[in-house]
C-alpha cells in the first residue's frame, strides 16, 4: 500500500473522472498455472511448516489449507457470476490466494468448517479491498494489497484469535489470545507501511523509483527486457521498426 501510493498510478489507469480502466492480464493461462504452482507449493508451505514429517498435524494442515482455497476460489466465482454475470478468472484465482493466505497462520489451530468460513470471508475481502483501492485512485497492479495484507490480516491475525481450537474468543471465550492478535497487527501494520515509506523516499534520493511515461507507453516488458510477455509477432517487429528508424544519439 506504501508502495502504491507513493508511486502513483500506472499511465492511463484512471480516466480523468476517476473511472478504473481495466487491464486485462497479458496471458491468463499462465496465470492460471501460476496460480496452480502457488496452490500446490502451499501445501510444503503450511504442511512442511511442522518440520517434522511424522508430525500427527500435518494431514489436517493440508485439509485444512485445500478447504480455505477452495472456499475462496468458489465465493469470488459466485459472486462475480451473479454482480457481473460471468465468472471472472482474475479474481477467482486472486480469491484462491487470498483463502490461502487467510488460512495460513492458522492452519494448524483451527477446524476444518472454520477454515471453510476462513477462505470464504478472505475471497470477499479481497473483492471490497480491490474495489475500495479502484475507488480511491490506488493502483495496486498484482493486487498485492486485497490477497495479501487484507487476507493476511483478517485469517493471519483476527481469524486466529477468534477460532483458534485453544484460546479462540469462539472457542473457548477468551479475550487474551484476539487482543494480542489485534496489537501485533497494528504495530506490524504501522512498521511495514512507516519504514517502506521511508526506504522509498531515500532510493527516490539515489534513482528514480518510476518508470518514464516513454517507458511506460512502449511497454515496460520490452523496456526493460527487450521482449514483451505476451508475444505478439506484427507487435514486436513494429517496435523494431520504430527502434531502428532511431539514429546513434536516440538510441543512447
Amino acid at each position: 500500500m506504501a508502495a502504491a501510493l507513493f508511486i502513483g498510478p500506472r499511465k492511463g489507469k484512471f480516466t480523468p473522472q476517476g473511472v478504473s480502466t481495466i487491464a486485462l492480464p497479458s496471458n491468463l493461462p499462465l496465470a492460471s498455472v501460476g496460480a496452480f504452482l502457488l496452490w500446490f507449493g502451499w501445501f510444503g508451505f503450511n504442511a512442511g511448516s511442522t518440520l517434522s514429517a511424522t508430525d500427527a498435524r500435518i494431514g489436517h494442515i493440508a485439509l485444512v489449507t485445500m478447504l480455505s482455497a477452495a472456499s475462496g476460489g468458489a465465493v469470488t466465482l459466485i459472486y462475480t457470476l451473479f454482480r457481473y454475470q460471468r465468472s471472472d478468472a482474475a479474481s477467482v484465482i486472486n480469491g484462491s490466494l487470498a483463502g490461502l493466505v487467510g488460512i495460513t497462520a492458522g492452519c494448524a489451530f483451527v477446524s476444518d468448517p472454520f477454515a471453510i468460513l476462513i477462505g470464504a470471508v478472505s475471497g470477499l475481502l479481497m473483492l471490497a479491498a480491490t474495489n475500495w483501492l479502484e475507488s480511491r485512485r490506488i493502483d495496486d497492479p498484482v493486487g498485492a494489497f486485497p490477497v495479501h495484507a487484507v487476507s493476511g490480516m483478517w485469517g493471519g491475525t483476527i481469524a486466529v484469535g477468534l477460532f483458534a481450537k485453544s484460546g479462540g474468543l469462539f472457542t473457548s471465550g477468551h479475550w487474551h489470545l484476539i487482543s494480542v492478535q489485534l496489537l501485533g497487527l497494528i504495530v506490524l501494520c504501522a512498521w511495514g507501511f512507516l519504514l517502506t515509506w521511508i526506504g522509498l523516499t531515500l532510493i527516490g534520493r539515489l534513482i528514480p523509483v518510476r518508470s518514464s511515461e516513454e517507458e511506460e507507453e512502449i511497454g515496460l516488458d520490452i523496456s526493460y527486457h527487450g521482449i514483451p510477455a505476451a508475444y505478439r509477432e506484427r507487435e514486436f517487429i513494429e517496435f523494431q521498426d520504430h527502434f531502428i528508424d532511431f539514429d546513434e544519439d536516440d538510441k543512447k
